[in-house]
């Protein structure tokens, strides 16, 4: 499962933060996951638990967001919403 690891990573990176803005825990982090991202929301969320334990971020609250596929074109500028199977 490579939530785990991408749940650890993402740790590192937050308890970075933590350190610069001398926080002493992390009450909440929010992720923006779109469908193109490799990333499975719901083992995240299992994954979280046991990467946090121990950390600053042991009590946070995990909040997943999911964006829609976005493309844009590359002559007008339009954005629209995509499905993964219309690319």
């Amino acid at each position: 499962m490579h939530e785990l690891a991408v749940c650890q990573e993402m740790l590192h990176q937050v308890d970075r933060i933590a350190t610069e803005k001398q926080a002493l825990s992390i009450d909440s982090i929010t992720l923006h996951i779109g469908p193109l991202s490799g990333v499975e929301a719901h083992l995240l969320k299992q994954a979280f638990p046991f990467a946090a334990a121990g950390t600053r971020a042991q009590d946070a609250e995990l909040i997943i967001k999911t964006l829609p596929i976005r493309v844009r074109c590359q002559q007008c500028g339009a954005e629209t919403d995509a499905s993964a199977n219309r690319l």
